[in-house]
């Protein structure tokens, strides 16, 4: 018996989109992607200002490059005391892993305790989110959010003590 391969053809599961080629799930949005792995994301830590950590951000925030970047930041507010913290979030932002618990790691608190200012830099549509993420994370310091060309405002209302 023969089996007819068109109509096989026809039931088969696209894996990319007829006109942009790219994944299905892309069209969806970065966080509809059932594995989170394929998706680049980078968190910077920068530490060449005395007094001031910068934090870029792109991609798919993952929960565990988020947790070793605070394990970083720890590390060095313990050898170097209490810092500014600048964060960019770069044109490439994606979102939030989805499903991620975002439960404070151990040296949380301590890094609440040693930041002095907090602002971030971005579009405008990741305000609200990222206002609520970090003061939901931390608490007693002063957190401001800046549009990508009011970096220079940022940076001096963050050391502006």
């Amino acid at each position: 018996m023969m089996t007819d391969v068109p109509a096989l053809a026809s039931h088969s599961v696209r894996a990319t989109s007829r006109r942009s080629g790219r994944p299905a799930w892309a069209r969806r949005g970065p966080l509809s992607n059932p594995n989170p792995k394929w998706l680049p994301m980078s968190v910077e830590l920068s530490f060449d200002t005395p007094g001031l950590t910068e934090v870029r951000v792109t991609g798919v925030l993952l929960r565990h490059e988020v947790d070793d970047a605070k394990r970083r930041l720890h590390a060095h507010m313990t050898a170097h005391g209490p810092q500014h913290v600048l964060i960019h979030l770069e044109a490439g932002f994606g979102n939030l892993q989805a499903f991620a618990s975002w439960d404070d790691i151990e040296e949380d608190a301590d890094i609440q305790r040693q930041v002095v200012r907090l602002a971030i830099v971005g579009d405008l549509r990741w305000r609200e989110a990222a206002l609520l993420f970090v003061m939901n994370a931390v608490g007693r310091f002063r957190i401001d959010y800046f549009k990508p060309e009011e970096e220079a405002l940022a940076r001096a209302w963050l050391l502006h003590d």
